[in-house]
């Protein structure tokens, strides 16, 4: 998907803005807590992540990542949402007894921070890095 929007994306001239959310907590969940916990509040926090999202946003898991991909989004509209995100995880307390899900978040976009998969997407990860090492939940947006 997100070589095809980058595909329309080049050819209309619009940007698009590309979101990783690293779940953190998730394994520690799993072993004090069980899958069928951890799986509850992985449900939860997708619905929580989509509600922020506009309907052409494109979302998928992959482990504990989160990829998210935002067509015709410029970056700071991005890192609002972003923001969002985690200003709704922290009123919601996702998670099962003293162990809560947080997530560290990286935001860019093409094609400021990047004119193909394979520039936009390490940006993306070393924005996601970063957030998880400022700890608790957290926003990071390339060359911010």
């Amino acid at each position: 998907m997100l070589h095809q929007e980058l595909t329309r994306a080049n050819k209309f001239g619009h940007p698009v803005s590309l979101l990783f959310l690293k779940i953190r907590n998730l394994r520690q969940m799993n072993d004090v807590y069980g899958h069928v916990a951890a799986d509850r509040a992985l449900v939860e926090l997708a619905r929580l992540v989509r509600s922020r999202l506009r309907d052409v946003d494109y979302i998928a898991r992959s482990g504990s990542m989160i990829h998210i991909i935002m067509p015709q989004m410029e970056k700071g509209d991005a890192a609002t949402a972003a923001s969002m995100v985690l200003a709704a995880m922290n009123a919601s307390h996702l998670g099962v007894g003293d162990v809560l899900l947080k997530t560290a978040i990286g935001v860019a976009s093409y094609p400021k921070d990047g004119d193909s998969e394979r520039v936009l997407i390490p940006h993306v990860e070393a924005m996601v890095h970063e957030s998880a090492r400022k700890g608790e939940n957290a926003v990071t947006v390339f060359k911010d």
